[in-house]
């Protein structure tokens, strides 16, 4: 590979790949969190069960009430697949309007949300 070529394939790298990780890992983050913000809270163990993870989704559960802070995970945005996953067995029924506390497809709306927050962040330059 010449200088040049290598220059244009570090450029890329810089420009491209890790604005796209950067982006990924972004909406990742803020689709966890419109979820979990969404959740309806009788005593905020389903919004702390919601986990942010890569290539497989982590269905693990808590008894904590405690909401994670999803800018500490691991995941870079460089993986293939990244889950925003809940393993308590009601959650699905949350999601589809047992409590008045959270629109039908709140799982849905926070993805959608997150969608157009990370296109609105490549519009500004991903501040």
């Amino acid at each position: 590979m010449t200088s040049v070529e290598q220059q244009i394939a570090a450029a890329m790298k810089h420009k491209v790949y890790d604005v796209q990780a950067y982006l990924m890992r972004q909406t990742a983050i803020r689709a966890a969190d419109n979820i979990a913000t969404a959740t309806p809270v009788a005593e905020g163990t389903a919004r702390a069960n919601w986990n942010l993870s890569a290539d497989t989704p982590d269905l693990t559960t808590t008894e904590s009430t405690t909401r994670q802070d999803y800018k500490d995970s691991p995941v870079t945005g460089k993986e293939k697949v990244l889950y925003v996953s809940n393993g308590l067995p009601y959650i699905e029924r949350l999601n589809e309007g047992s409590s008045q506390q959270a629109p039908v497809n709140f799982v849905e709306i926070g993805v959608m949300l997150a969608k157009r927050q990370a296109e609105a962040a490549a519009k500004r330059g991903t501040k």
